[in-house]
């Protein structure tokens, strides 16, 4: 399967964009953790967004921030803790972090579509990427052909490349003044196979000449009834969101004159 052919499992093809929980249905549960995931495909999501970096020993972990302070109450980064260390922590719920494969293994196997975003804050983009993609060198086929990858980092995304990871690669993009230039700038020059905005960036304007360069578009976090709406007018192809069920809602609800 080409690049192309698994993007387009990540298009829009109906009369609303397709929906992914923000780290799973991160509103009601831990995020980034199994119980999250599993509420989400619960919730009728049609995948999940979730971050992942490398721990101490190598193997992928997922989690959103380098520290392990703000999820689990340990100070320490998590590119100094071993998988056994971390496998002790509390997430949330009793739940610990999960690796990679185990969150593959579960909204996979339950028809979902998974959009894996690759954090290296202050680490190794070389190791971390290497790490990643000999990670899901190890999927079958039909998992990868579920899967993007994205990353906010251009050394990432090439690095990424560089390895030969074989799912769509996507970049991302804050709403900030360096992040408005790099929307302009860099797809042309990275040639990802989509791109996630913030959802303040998003016009029609633009996701139509985003979708004239052949870029898959997903927003980024979108949450409340009025934006939800707001946006799947714009054409865009996902919204990630916190509430994948208010979310789905809200595009099931009737617009208002």
């Amino acid at each position: 399967m080409t690049v192309s052919e698994a993007a387009a499992r990540f298009r829009r093809t109906a009369a609303r964009p397709l929906v992914f929980a923000h780290r799973g249905a991160s509103a009601r549960a831990p995020e980034n953790t199994l119980a999250a995931f599993a509420l989400a495909m619960d919730d009728g999501a049609d995948g999940v967004e979730l971050d992942v970096c490398r721990c101490a020993s190598g193997e992928v972990v997922v989690i959103h921030d380098p520290t392990l302070a703000r999820t689990t109450g340990d100070p320490r980064q998590v590119r100094d803790v071993s998988l056994v260390e971390l496998r002790r922590l509390d997430a949330g719920w009793g739940e610990r972090l999960p690796l990679l494969d185990e969150a593959l293994d579960l909204v996979l196997g339950r028809g979902g579509l998974v959009n894996v975003e690759v954090k290296a804050d202050d680490d190794d983009c070389s190791l971390v990427a290497r790490r990643v993609a000999a990670t899901l060198a190890r999927r079958r086929p039909r998992d990868l052909a579920s899967l993007v990858v994205s990353t906010f980092d251009p050394r990432l995304l090439l690095a990424l490349r560089g390895f030969g990871v074989a799912p769509p690669l996507l970049f991302l993009v804050a709403d900030t003044r360096q992040g408005r230039f790099f929307a302009r700038t860099l797809p042309p020059l990275l040639r990802p196979a989509g791109i996630n905005p913030e959802h303040t960036l998003i016009s029609e304007a633009r996701v139509r000449a985003w979708h004239a360069r052949g870029l898959l578009v997903m927003a980024w976090t979108v949450d409340g009834a009025p934006l939800v709406r707001q946006l799947a007018q714009t054409g865009l192809d996902a919204l990630i969101t916190n509430d994948p069920l208010g979310t789905l809602a809200a595009l099931r609800a009737p617009s208002t004159p």
